[in-house]
């Protein structure tokens, strides 16, 4: 027993130590950000060099009057080529003298981070799922059943509502337009609907989901710890998020479209079949799966192989055919291709400037010397996520580079974290859906097949966010000066 149980004491002790030496080589092999490393506006030069010249390029794209005739250039060619040389121009910002090995590892180190890395192969799959609906004619029948089933006097309210639904369940904006926005589409096309009016209102619905995603969870878990009352829920700035979401539903309300003719209604009524209705089994799948809390990546595999064994059962295609032709939803389609590229460059761009204290030189600047009041906090929080969101256009990236920048600054002020961390969810969300090269709206431009300036004149639901966050900023720092001189006049 003794000789049996050192046996096992050596297997686990040589076990731990390869385990200790394959975590070292990893940390080798990834570097990390130098903490004695202070940076300064060279290093941070590479956001700005990236900004001055996309905006630059596209204005003169823009007085040039070749907005359209360039669609490609404008979507995919320009913000692929600014970023490609902005990295090469941050090759040169390093502080240290490293070499060319040493640097490539630091960009590549950004490519490989874990949040990245996910996004990444969302983009992929869902460009496969969506390739694979499309062959079982899921999405003519979705948009078929919308018809059917939407009265027309309130569809653009339906959109917009379903668009909501949708992104709360998947709690992902681009996996949310690039499944639904097809879908909302056709049904714009048949009901005579402006399609940059349909864009916009299914991007404001995924964006009011992705908003009340966050408290519906938190209100969830408040439930469970019996930590729920009135006054944390509206700390939680939902009184900004759902007036804003009834405003916009009351505007898009007024909307008429076209009313179906009854001949093509009863025509449409009775093309569907038991089998058209199987071929949406990996939608239902999607979304049970979503809201059953399971990853996403994991319920978007699952979804294609579904799609996959319909095809071929429904419809008598050779397994090694479908087999073949499965990836091309995101080879054949070369706006994701740059899609991809885009992020893969941006996400080791974020990374050399961090490495060298880019971002610190700023968060140095935006830092008190003396402790401040929660209303001049939240102002210094929304600036550094609307500058964050300008460069970083990784949506869940995003959100972890600022967080980590607000929690340098939290030691000095007096805020609720849970207020601060909502506005700067809904602030970079809101970024995130209004740059015309963030990958959201990339992909809104893409299937709707309308220009940025198009989409932007229905945006109602971020524009009356951004009112509202205003608003609330204004009244927070009143509330505090007033408090501030009827603590002096009392002293």
């Amino acid at each position: 027993m003794d000789k049996k149980l050192e046996k096992d004491s050596v297997f686990i002790a040589g076990y731990y130590t390869k385990l200790n030496i394959f975590f070292i080589l990893k940390e080798l092999m990834i570097p990390k950000k130098n903490d004695s490393t202070i940076g300064n506006l060279f290093q941070f030069s590479p956001y700005i060099f990236f900004l001055s010249i996309y905006f630059s390029l596209y204005c003169y794209i823009l007085w040039t009057k070749n907005s359209y005739n360039s669609s490609t250039i404008m979507l995919a060619g320009l913000p692929l080529f600014v970023a490609f040389i902005s990295t090469i121009y941050a090759f040169f910002t390093f502080k240290a003298p490293l070499s060319i090995d040493k640097k490539i590892e630091i960009f590549l180190s950004g490519v490989a981070h874990n949040t990245a890395m996910n996004s990444y192969f969302i983009i992929i799959f869902i460009a496969i799922f969506n390739y694979m609906i499309a062959k079982i004619n899921g999405v003519l029948i979705a948009v078929t059943l919308g018809l059917l089933y939407i009265p027309t006097s309130w569809v653009m309210p339906a959109m917009f509502l379903l668009a909501s639904k949708i992104a709360i369940l998947l709690r992902s904006l681009p996996a949310t337009i690039i499944i639904f926005m097809p879908i909302a589409h056709g049904i714009a096309q048949s009901l005579q609907i402006d399609p940059a009016f349909m864009a916009a209102t299914i991007l404001s619905g995924a964006l009011y989901g992705n908003h009340i995603s966050l408290y519906f969870h938190s209100i969830i878990a408040d439930i469970k710890s019996n930590q729920l009352n009135i006054q944390s829920f509206f700390q939680k700035n939902t009184w900004i998020i759902l007036p804003a979401a009834i405003i916009a539903l009351f505007i898009i309300s007024h909307y008429q479209c076209e009313q179906i003719n009854p001949t093509v209604y009863h025509h449409l009524e009775k093309s569907l079949t038991i089998r058209d209705f199987i071929n949406l089994i990996p939608y239902f799948f999607l979304l049970i799966a979503s809201f059953l809390n399971l990853n996403l990546l994991a319920n978007l595999i699952i979804a294609c192989l579904i799609a996959f064994i319909i095809e071929i059962i429904s419809y008598k295609v050779m397994f090694i055919d479908t087999a073949t032709t499965m990836f091309n939803g995101f080879c054949g389609e070369s706006i994701i291709v740059n899609l991809l590229l885009l992020h893969l460059i941006v996400a080791g761009l974020v990374q050399i400037i961090k490495y060298n204290g880019g971002f610190d030189y700023i968060i140095k600047k935006f830092q008190p010397k003396e402790r401040i009041n929660s209303s001049k906090f939240e102002f210094r929080a929304l600036i550094i996520t609307m500058m964050i969101n300008l460069f970083v256009i990784i949506d869940t990236l995003s959100f972890q580079v600022i967080t980590e920048f607000i929690e340098k600054l939290s030691e000095k002020y007096n805020a609720s974290q849970s207020k601060i961390t909502n506005m700067i969810h809904i602030t970079s969300s809101i970024m995130q859906t209004i740059l015309p090269y963030s990958s959201i709206m990339f992909l809104t431009i893409y299937l709707s097949k309308h220009s940025f300036f198009e989409i932007m004149n229905y945006m109602i639901y971020p524009g009356l966010i951004i009112i509202l966050t205003t608003i609330s900023i204004i009244i927070s720092a009143c509330s505090s000066y007033t408090k501030a001189q009827y603590k002096k006049l009392n002293i």
